[in-house]
């Protein structure tokens, strides 16, 4: 009897040890199919913290698509999802293959959509903040400090670019590699006197070319290429809004066309007081030093259509993406 019961153990231990072998070359085998036949993106990310003491270096990632705003959620799933809720991310890629997000949804899209799987980390008020399981980058003992600390030219932080396999039938995202970008954006803010009411908030944004080759970007006189986003606020009845140009899709001249230099910088002065910064509450203009401090925003660049600037010299050397500065709140302009 005794003996029965040894050899009935030993052979469920053994069962249970099969069975987890099964399971992780089930999860191998598909890390190895996606791998080998999905979806390639780059996502773009800035790494944080290096280091795992059971499987070597690694590299912790805060990707951009990670926060989803508000304008890309449906009201219903904004209001009802839970934090760890399993989500689909639906998205198109630019012309360097960067991710970038058009819809959050609940459920597995349909038809030919592409969408990468993603996990809520709370409820959602105003965005959602989501992760996608690939916020570390194992690397060879030793390695990960040097891509920690990232790569910069002349003070400029060149975005990462993390590569990615994403399953076409599940939207499983897998790391394949990682890039750096071809542009850069630094963001410097003018400090003020926080009861001064008529100072100007004021910023400069410095955008690198860290390629071998020329690029151009779009920069008119108004900034309207350069435009103000909203990330994140409470929810609230009334929630801010940003007034844009209403002149924003005329068209560009030549001068409009700035050609940067290999590793050279250009600078973007931006009062944010001025024409298309303008902040709106419940209809009526609010001033950024009456804003919260948990209302935080960013600068976006994104590059105009190539149809629209066709004729014009230097459009050859057109950089066609997007750029983002860090996010900020109006404390960062006081004293």
């Amino acid at each position: 009897m005794r003996v029965e019961m040894i050899k009935r153990k030993n052979t469920l231990i053994v069962i249970a040890v099969l069975l987890q072998c099964f399971v992780l070359a089930a999860i191998c085998f598909q890390r190895e199919m996606i791998l080998d036949s999905g979806n390639i993106v780059y996502m773009r990310t800035a790494p944080v913290d290096p280091r795992d003491l059971f499987r070597g270096d690694y590299v912790r990632l805060n990707y951009e698509a990670s926060s989803i705003p508000k304008d890309l959620i449906p009201k219903e799933l904004l209001d009802n999802i839970e934090s760890k809720a399993c989500v689909y991310v639906i998205y198109e890629t630019d012309d360097h293959q960067v991710l970038v997000p058009k819809k959050l949804s609940a459920n597995k899209p349909p038809g030919q959509e592409k969408y990468i799987r993603a996990y809520t980390t709370g409820r959602m008020s105003w965005d959602a903040s989501l992760r996608y399981g690939i916020e570390k980058y194992f690397m060879e003992q030793g390695k990960g400090r040097t891509l920690e600390t990232g790569k910069t030219l002349k003070g400029i932080r060149i975005p990462l670019e993390m590569e990615v396999a994403i399953g076409k039938r599940n939207g499983i995202p897998v790391l394949k590699g990682y890039r750096y970008a071809e542009m850069g954006m630094n963001m410097e803010i003018a400090k003020r006197g926080d009861k001064k009411e008529n100072e100007s908030f004021g910023l400069t944004l410095k955008i690198i070319n860290a390629s071998n080759k020329p690029l151009a970007i779009v920069h008119p006189e108004d900034n309207r290429t350069f435009e103000l986003e909203l990330v994140s606020q409470s929810k609230e009845k009334e929630p801010i809004e940003i007034k844009g140009l209403e002149n924003k899709n005329m068209p560009f001249s030549q001068s409009d066309i700035k050609i940067i230099a290999p590793e050279s910088v250009y600078d973007i002065k931006i009062d944010l007081n001025g024409p298309g910064y303008q902040l709106q509450k419940g209809g009526g203009q609010i001033l950024w030093k009456d804003l919260k401090g948990y209302q935080t925003l960013r600068i976006k660049y994104v590059s105009p259509a190539p149809d629209r600037l066709e004729g014009l010299k230097g459009f050859e050397y057109l950089w066609k993406g997007s750029l983002y500065s860090r996010n900020f709140n109006r404390y960062e302009f006081s004293y």
